[in-house]
């Protein structure tokens, strides 16, 4: 820098001297009259310490009839302070929570040859949206599914909770049936699921008491969703029943039929035996009636023995399930069934027996942190008509890794609907064979 580039010091003459020092003599003044406000604050603030500490000693020195010091608030009182915060967090939170997934499918079926030509099929599967909230004891619990070939209602109901352990719904709702949530840890369910007695959802009233141990389901079930004989249903629903033979038969009949005022009960006890093991054995109870386009068609009924069993990371189901048909045409041979867009077929009669076995395993894999290991075996036999029985076997596992699960299976099975066969095939037919496929189901949760 040079000195031409040097600052110039500025040149003040005497009236700017004179206003500055008047404007310095003026904050002077101001920083001693904020000192003295200060000093009378801290003495204030002093007496007041002065008279708690006084109030504390007195009070601890009181001792009246052994009352609680009533400095200290009361439970009463903090029950308020505890209802006030509960408002304040209900009133913060969303009362109704969105969810849902997107889930895709991949399928080898050794029964098929276009599939296996093409080393299977990868199709999406479905696309959900799930609605669930609590305003007060009201409760909504919502679910809708989108197919490339149909979109159903999965569930949909309004609930009350009358105490803490009763909670009453209505609308679409679970039928209290059999093991729960499931009977099986597959993506196919077991073989019971294709008959109706699993994960099944109806048009209704349902209720859960929970008495100790004890847990008791009861529902009652106006008819299926969607109320009608068609296919376009999550759930398998009973819309009709035939004579048994080929539907391209000439010969072939078929009547519509629905059930209807069908009445379930359930009841299970939790047994703790120890800190590994949990036991829960239940029984379950159905009945109800079958209606046609004008008339009724007959009654059914149902019953099933279930446990659960929990044992470290090992998971046990086992069921027993015996359910008839009672139909009022006596040329009727088989139910004919409405799900996923197509029609299966089934006995009137049959008992079933299922198990499942599992075993979780915790992993630190990357973004993977649970995998489930499972074997699922069924079996309905003892059919009407001497109608061939029905198994499958599911081996596979299912994988956790954040908001992404996968299903890997592996199934086997003979007479089994999804498996190349059915629970009544035509008859006539001939001895079915075994089937096999393979199948990756992978979603996103949100």
């Amino acid at each position: 820098m040079s000195l031409a580039d040097a600052p110039v010091a500025p040149v003040y003459d005497q009236a700017q001297l004179d206003q500055m020092a008047k404007a310095m003599a003026t904050m002077q003044a101001q920083i001693k009259a904020m000192q003295a406000k200060l000093a009378a604050v801290r003495a204030k603030n002093a007496t007041l310490e002065a008279q708690q500490e006084t109030e504390r000693k007195n009070q601890s020195a009181k001792k009246v009839n052994n009352k609680p010091d009533a400095t200290k608030p009361s439970q009463t009182d903090k029950s308020l302070i505890q209802r006030v915060a509960d408002a304040v967090a209900k009133k913060n939170a969303a009362p109704i929570k969105v969810g849902g997934a997107v889930r895709f499918n991949y399928t080898l079926e050794q029964f098929n040859q276009n599939s296996r030509n093409t080393v299977g099929d990868l199709n999406f599967d479905t696309f959900r949206l799930n609605l669930d909230g609590q305003i007060d004891n009201v409760i909504l619990s919502a679910e809708w599914r989108y197919y490339d070939y149909m979109q159903v209602i999965h569930h949909a109901w309004v609930g009350y909770k009358f105490t803490p352990n009763w909670l009453v719904r209505a609308g679409v709702v679970k039928v209290p049936f059999g093991n729960l949530p499931f009977n099986s840890n597959s993506y196919y369910f077991s073989s019971l699921f294709y008959a109706g007695f699993e994960d099944n959802y109806q048009l209704g009233l349902s209720t859960t008491y929970d008495l100790g141990n004890w847990r008791f389901d009861a529902a009652f079930l106006k008819n299926p969703q969607p109320n009608g004989f068609g296919t376009s249903s999550y759930s398998e629903n009973v819309v009709g029943f035939d004579n048994g033979l080929d539907p391209s038969d000439p010969n072939y009949q078929r009547t519509d039929a629905k059930p209807i005022n069908t009445v379930v009960g359930r009841a299970e006890y939790t047994w703790k035996a120890n800190d590994d093991l949990t036991l829960k054995p239940g029984l379950s109870l159905m009945r109800g009636s079958l209606y046609g386009q004008n008339q009724r068609e007959g009654d059914y009924h149902a019953y099933a023995a279930h446990l659960v069993a929990d044992w470290q990371r090992w998971n046990l189901k086992l069921e027993y399930a015996d359910y008839d048909y009672a139909l009022n045409n006596k040329l009727a041979e088989r139910l004919v069934y409405g799900a996923y867009a197509y029609n299966s077929f089934g006995p009137t009669s049959a008992k079933a027996v299922t198990a499942g076995v599992a075993y979780a395993l915790p992993v630190h894999w990357g973004p993977i942190s649970k995998l489930n290991f499972y074997n699922d075996f069924s079996r309905i036999y003892d059919k009407n008509d001497g109608i061939d029985p029905t198994w499958m076997n599911v081996s596979g596992v299912s994988v956790v890794a954040g908001p992404v699960f996968a299903y890997f299976d592996f199934v086997q099975g003979k007479n089994q609907p999804f498996v190349g066969g059915n629970l009544a095939p035509a008859r006539g037919s001939g001895n079915a064979p075994i089937n096999r496929l393979f199948n990756i189901n992978l979603g996103y949760y949100f």
